[in-house]
C-alpha cells in the first residue's frame, strides 16, 4: 500500500512532502546552487534572530546595520558559541518573539556530554527532519510508502501516539516500530520475524540497536534477503557493527549523523562517504589539534528556536577526501560521536544502553551523570551536583535506582555516587552510558 505523503500530510496537518520534494531536488543542483542557498538561509536566519530574539537582540542587535548577503558570514563570526548552559539559563529568551508558543514541541538529550537538556522546538522544523530522513533513505532507491523498520528509543514520540491521527498516519506510511529498550531474544526474534514476514526493505534506528539485532541473525543462521538498505543513528558506528550488519542482511548501510538539537546534518552516498547536508545545516569547524576539529552546528531553517554556533560535543577529521558520487555536498569525516553501550544481564540477555537515555531527560540539580556497568551485579550512577539540588532531586535518583533494579530483575545493586566532575576517555569523549564488561 503506498498512500502519497501529501494525502498524510494533509490527514496530520504536516509539510513532510514539500520539504521532501524541495530538498531531493537539491541533490541534483550545482555546487555554487548549494552554496547560494546556504549563504541566503543563513541571512535570513540571523536577521530574523537579531530583530526578534531577546538574547540575540540584546546583545548583538546592533549588528542588523551591518548584514547583507556579502556580509552575512562575518555577522556570524561575531555570535557566540551556543552550548547546553546558555540554552538552560537563558530559556524563553532564546525563542523568537513572533513564535506560537504553544504549538512548540517539547525535546529533549542527554547527549554525549551526560548533560541533560529540555527545550523546545516548531513542528515544521521536525518535518523538515523527517524529510532529511526519506531522502537520504531515497538515495537507497526508498519511494514514500515503501515499508520501514525503526528501532527507536521512545517511539518516536509518545505524546503523538496518542493521538489516533498519528497513528493512523504512521499505519499509512508502512513504518513499522519496535523498541531499543528491550533486546531481550524473545524482542529480537519478533523483530526478525517481522522484517521477514511484512518483507520490510528499509531499517532505521540505534547503531547499536541494529547490530544486536544482526547478531542474532547471524548467531541464528536466519536468511534475511529482503532488506535494500540500512540507515542507522545517533551513535558511532563502529567497523565490527557495520560487518555484522552487513553480514546479517545481505545490503549497504548508509550511516547517518545528526542530532536531536539539529536534524539531519550528514549521510553517507553510495561510495560510503559522509555528506553534509548544506542545504539545512551550516556546520562550522573548530581545529582542536592536527587531527580533530569542534563540530558547531546551525540549524538554518529552525527560526523560532534558533540553534546558531551549537557546540554538540561531536568532532571531525581535520582532512577528509573528495567523492565522485555526484552530490553537490562536502564530506567530512566523523572523528567519534556519541556512544551508549550496552548493559548485560546475568542471564545473557541485553538491555541498550539507550534504556538508560530518558530515565534522567527532565531531572534537574545536576549538572552532569554517568552510568556505568561495573560488573554484572553492580551498577553506578555518577552525577556532578549543582546550585539546584535539592530533595526532589534525591527522590528522582532514588526512583531511578529503583527502575534500573527493577529492569534487570532485582539481580544488580544500584550505587549512587556523588562526583565533583566526571572522566573523559582519552580522546576527550565523554560516555553517556558505559560498560566495564568486555
Amino acid at each position: 500500500m503506498h498512500i502519497r505523503q501529501e494525502i498524510i500530510d494533509y490527514f496530520v496537518k504536516r509539510g513532510v512532502a514539500l520539504n521532501f520534494n524541495e530538498l531531493k531536488r537539491n541533490d541534483s543542483k550545482s555546487r555554487e546552487e548549494i552554496l547560494f542557498i546556504q549563504r541566503k538561509k543563513l541571512l535570513r536566519l540571523l536577521t530574523s534572530t537579531l530583530q526578534g530574539v531577546p538574547y540575540y537582540r540584546t546583545k548583538f542587535g546592533y549588528l542588523l546595520t551591518k548584514i547583507n548577503i556579502d556580509t552575512v558570514f562575518h555577522v556570524y563570526g561575531e555570535l557566540p558559541i551556543l552550548n547546553k548552559e546558555i540554552i538552560s539559563s537563558e530559556g524563553d529568551s532564546l525563542i523568537h518573539e513572533s513564535c506560537n508558543r504553544s504549538k512548540l514541541v517539547p525535546a529533549f538529550t542527554g547527549g554525549s556530554s551526560g548533560s541533560p537538556l529540555t527545550f523546545r522546538q516548531p513542528r515544521y522544523y521536525k518535518d523538515i527532519g523527517l524529510a532529511a530522513d526519506q531522502r537520504n533513505l531515497s538515495r537507497m532507491g526508498y519511494i514514500p510508502g515503501d515499508k520501514i523498520f525503526h528501532i527507536v528509543g521512545d517511539y518516536y514520540d509518545k505524546n503523538l501516539f496518542r493521538d489516533i491521527r498519528y497513528k493512523i498516519a504512521y499505519f499509512m506510511r508502512n513504518h513499522y516500530f519496535f523498541s531499543a529498550f528491550d533486546l531481550s531474544t524473545q524482542a529480537l526474534k519478533e523483530m526478525a520475524d517481522t522484517i521477514l514476514k511484512n518483507k520490510i526493505p528499509y531499517i532505521m534506528g540505534y547503531a547499536s540497536s541494529i547490530y544486536s539485532l544482526a547478531k542474532y541473525v547471524n548467531e541464528n543462521d536466519i536468511v534475511i534477503d529482503c532488506v535494500r538498505g540500512i540507515s542507522p543513528t545517533s551513535e558511532t558506528l563502529y567497523d565490527h557493527f557495520r560487518e555484522e550488519i552487513e553480514k546479517a542482511f545481505q545490503c549497504k548501510i548508509y550511516n547517518r549523523y545528526g542530532c536531536c538539537e539539529v536534524a539531519g546534518v550528514a549521510c553517507e552516498c553510495q561510495k560510503g562517504k559522509m555528506h553534509l547536508m548544506e542545504d539545512i545545516v551550516f556546520l562550522e569547524e573548530k581545529q582542536i589539534d592536527e587531527i580533530r576539529c569542534k563540530v558547531l552546528l546551525t540549524a538554518l531553517d529552525n527560526l523560532d528556536v534558533p540553534f546558531i554556533k551549537y557546540d554538540v560535543g561531536d568532532s571531525i577529521y581535520f582532512k577528509t577526501e573528495e567523492c565522485n558520487c555526484g552530490l553537490p555536498f562536502r564530506t567530512i569525516r566523523l572523528y567519534e560521536t556519541r556512544t551508549f553501550n550496552d548493559f548485560k544481564k546475568k542471564d545473557g540477555s541485553i538491555v541498550s544502553g539507550l534504556f538508560f537515555m530518558l530515565l534522567l531527560r527532565f531531572i534537574t540539580g545536576i549538572q552532569s551523570y554517568q552510568f556505568r556497568q561495573v560488573d554484572l551485579s553492580k551498577i553506578q550512577i555518577l552525577y556532578v551536583p549543582n546550585d539546584s539540588f535539592d530533595t526532589n532531586t534525591v527522590d528522582i535518583l532514588k526512583r531511578t535506582k529503583k527502575i534500573i533494579t527493577d529492569k534487570f530483575d532485582g539481580e544488580v545493586s544500584v550505587e549512587l555516587k556523588e562526583m565533583s566532575s566526571i572522566p573523559k576517555t582519552n580522546s576527550g569523549k565523554f560516555h553517556f552510558v558505559i560498560s566495564d564488561i568486555v
